[in-house]
């Protein structure tokens, strides 16, 4: 059985927060609320991040509550961002350090992967360059499951990432910057609603912000 602990983060760089990774099978997870893109309304339907990591991999853990689930991707690298789906960008980086080069991946509610190595040399929205990377050689283990109770429904998305995909040729204790999104449309909601961990103060939205990133901090205990 997995022992699981919630620790709140502090504030970083920009305000940015940051989250505490301890050895698995022990999860941090998040513990304030995601909110909208521009900063300052909750969203409807709250997500909860989990992580920990082993000598090999980072693990995820996505909580998302879930009132109407709209996916119909079924293959590698679809347009997942289209439609309900929770995602990561994550890089090694210090949080004084503007990224350029980070790693996107996605995973709809049916356990569809979406992965990229991104290149945004104006951190912003404008001139990305993706370079897709191949799902079933990504070593990237990946799966989806839904709920639902009277109380409440979703589904829960696990997300392990192998360290070496992530650091690349830097050292596996390299501080990294990451945020955690989401994609969704409320029952009864006109319009979809875009959603993160660490605002990126953008509207329209925009994920791709790195400024915003958040810290990932990887402990030995």
């Amino acid at each position: 059985m997995q022992t699981i602990i919630i620790l709140a983060f502090v504030a970083a760089v920009l305000g940015a927060p940051q989250l505490l990774s301890s050895r698995c099978p022990q999860f941090t997870y998040t513990t304030d609320p995601f909110i909208q893109t521009e900063g300052s309304v909750r969203a409807l339907q709250q997500t909860q991040v989990g992580v920990c990591h082993t000598e090999t991999y980072l693990n995820f853990t996505f909580v998302a509550h879930d009132n109407h689930i709209e996916s119909t991707f079924k293959k590698c690298n679809e347009p997942l961002y289209e439609q309900d789906v929770v995602e990561i960008f994550i890089a090694p980086g210090k949080t004084d350090e503007i990224l350029h080069d980070y790693l996107e991946l996605e995973v709809s509610p049916y356990g569809v992967l979406f992965a990229s190595h991104i290149r945004n040399p104006n951190g912003v929205c404008n001139g990305i360059k993706g370079q897709l990377i191949e799902c079933s050689t990504s070593g990237i283990y990946y799966s989806s499951e839904r709920y639902s109770s009277p109380k409440a429904s979703g589904y829960n998305v696990t997300l392990n990432i192998p360290k070496s995909l992530v650091f690349g040729d830097k050292p596996h204790d390299s501080p990294l910057r990451t945020n955690f999104f989401r994609i969704d449309r409320a029952k009864d909601q006109p319009h979809q609603e875009f959603s993160c961990w660490s605002t990126t103060h953008t509207s329209p939205p925009c994920f791709h912000v790195p400024k915003y990133f958040g810290s990932l901090k990887l402990l030995n205990e």
